[in-house]
């Protein structure tokens, strides 16, 4: 999928090796390619997805993310989104994720091409969903974890 990266991406060969970099680091996140519509035009967009292993109360769990890559990256920072699975759900007024499971971190908001990296970021990712976690499960009691807070 690293050597199928859209040809819109103008800087093809910095998401690649940025990319490749962070999976060394995270194995737990896959690049996937897809098409999405909006706006009356489609586009192929870069993606990463997977799970994010976070340590909360002692116990690890995985948050399920997905981050995507739009063109001008890494120009711009990537669009990162909490993408719980069936028996999830996400957790109401969330400092860091909105009702759309979208991630803001002041890292995102001050992105800088020339110095932030993407193992940086879900570093930081890791570190406030372990302080809080976004999700929550929605399994009948005793069937799963459950995340109080």
């Amino acid at each position: 999928v690293l050597r199928q990266v859209p040809y819109q991406y103008q800087q093809r060969d910095r998401l690649r090796s940025d990319a490749v970099q962070l999976i060394r680091s995270c194995h737990t996140l896959v690049p996937q390619t897809g098409n999405f519509s909006g706006n009356g035009r489609s586009v192929t967009l870069f993606y990463l997805y997977g799970v994010l292993p976070i340590t909360y109360s002692g116990n690890t769990y995985n948050i399920p993310v997905t981050i995507y890559f739009d063109p001008p990256y890494p120009r711009q920072p990537p669009r990162c989104f909490v993408t719980p699975t069936a028996g999830m759900a996400l957790k109401s007024q969330h400092p860091n994720v909105d009702q759309g499971g979208m991630v803001y971190l002041p890292y995102l908001s001050s992105w800088s091409e020339s110095s932030s990296t993407l193992p940086e970021l879900v570093r930081l990712l890791t570190f406030a969903f372990g302080e809080q976690p976004p999700v929550y499960s929605t399994a009948a009691a005793g069937a799963g974890a459950r995340f109080s807070g």
